[in-house]
């Protein structure tokens, strides 16, 4: 996998790492307002390298491109994943 990038607030994106983790991406983004320190220091204890930044906006896009209903629907599409 390439990248993951977790548009979930931390409570809930804390529950899925291991998941994440296990699918190995190359990129991993916490977007703004999905990270916290706890998040973070999990991410890096299990080998990932958090990155504290807007994905959409290092794709070349800006979030105004997106409604949040494609953009919600385009993040569970692109990694199906169980969500606690």
């Amino acid at each position: 996998m390439d990248r993951t990038s977790i548009y979930l607030p931390p409570a809930v994106g804390i529950k899925v790492l291991h998941e994440i983790s296990s699918a190995a991406p190359k990129e991993f983004y916490l977007n703004p307002g999905a990270d916290c320190d706890a998040l973070v220091y999990e991410a890096k204890q299990m080998g990932l390298t958090p990155i504290l930044a807007c994905s959409i906006v290092e794709i070349g896009a800006t979030p105004e491109q997106f409604p949040d209903e494609s953009l919600a629907m385009s993040c569970f599409a692109e990694r199906s994943i169980s969500l606690p």
